[in-house]
């Protein structure tokens, strides 16, 4: 028997030759074709003397939100409301001090519950208990009164300021003054007894209702200006005596 020989025998039989991997063989998974590229869009034709294109954000820019808008106006409200309470501080401010330090006010009085006369054919002189009161805060100046009645036709003559004197009731004991003008402060009342007299004033009062009037010349205006007006009743006037 030669080296690679086999022994005949009866029957005729096909080699069959037995392999085995010396490593199993991975498995693997079926991969995709790739894409084909997409051909790129041809860059637009740009002319030398053309403007440059703007972006559509720049055509029409964002718009803020409406929340910063509602921000904004209450800001703005906040900021005029403060400039209108500190303008009206001001202004109350400045107000206060001139009504109370620096308005002007007038003078004014109340009609007297009682009065003196004398009265016979050359002379009347009557005597009222005045009550001046200033109403504003700076001071008034008197500087001269006088008596009239208006409705009289023949009182040609107001009577005149001749004395201040020191009560109400005449009398020999009785301390008078010239007349001189006097100052009355400011929301401040004072009492002076004012006298008037007129020579031949072409009235001797009846025993009725007059109307009076007394007028009042203040350093702050020019002329005269009416103080009071009221009823003089004279047939109250009776003689010292009775």
């Amino acid at each position: 028997m030669g080296a690679g020989a086999l022994p005949s025998t009866g029957a005729t039989c096909t080699p069959h030759w037995m392999t085995t991997p010396a490593w199993p063989t991975p498995k693997t998974c079926p991969t995709r074709p790739p894409r084909p590229a997409q051909p790129s869009s041809p860059a637009p034709p740009t002319c030398p003397d053309s403007t440059p294109r703007t972006s559509p954000a720049e055509r029409h820019p964002r718009r803020p939100p409406p929340l910063v808008a509602a921000a904004d106006q209450n800001a703005t409200s906040s900021l005029s409301a403060a400039s209108i309470v500190s303008v009206s501080a001001l202004v109350f401010t400045v107000a206060s001090f001139w009504w109370i330090n620096a308005r002007q006010g007038r003078l004014e009085s109340w009609e007297p519950h009682s009065f003196a006369a004398i009265v016979h054919s050359s002379m009347v002189r009557l005597r009222f208990p005045l009550v001046l009161h200033n109403t504003g805060a700076k001071p008034i100046v008197v500087q001269d009164f006088r008596l009239s009645f208006p409705d009289e036709p023949a009182s040609h003559l107001p009577l005149l300021w001749t004395s201040s004197p020191s009560r109400l009731q005449p009398g020999p004991d009785e301390e008078s003054e010239l007349p001189a003008g006097f100052v009355v402060a400011g929301r401040e009342a004072q009492q002076r007894f004012i006298e008037f007299e007129a020579p031949f004033s072409g009235l001797i009062p009846e025993a009725r209702d007059y109307k009076v009037r007394i007028q009042v010349r203040v350093g702050h205006r020019k002329g005269w200006r009416t103080l009071l007006t009221f009823t003089l009743r004279t047939t109250n006037i009776i003689h010292p005596d009775q």
